[in-house]
């Protein structure tokens, strides 16, 4: 046997033994309770004020403020992101 045949088999019997155990499914971590769309965020300093997309945004609570960094999208073609960054009151958010 070869040396690299003995690897081969060895993956082999790893991914055999290991078929199945990512399921296509998603766990809600957090409870939604609003929504913020592209259209609700006005960015300053930058050329465009309004990001085509914004998503997987990053949050930290200082405070009684929620600080929220949501990746933004301004131009499909080339897909260049930015990291913006905004506040709410912790309370609005828990009120809806």
């Amino acid at each position: 046997m070869k040396p690299y045949e003995h690897l081969v088999e060895r993956q082999r019997r790893f991914l055999h033994s290991h078929r199945g155990v990512r399921k296509p499914e998603l766990k809600d971590v957090f409870e939604r309770l609003c929504y913020i769309a592209p259209r609700d965020l006005i960015v300053s300093n930058y050329i465009r004020s309004k990001p085509l997309v914004a998503f997987n945004p990053g949050a930290l609570l200082v405070g009684k403020r929620l600080r929220v960094f949501p990746r933004l999208i301004f131009d499909y073609y080339k897909y260049v992101s930015s990291i913006g960054v905004f506040e709410l009151d912790i309370e609005s958010v828990l009120n809806g």
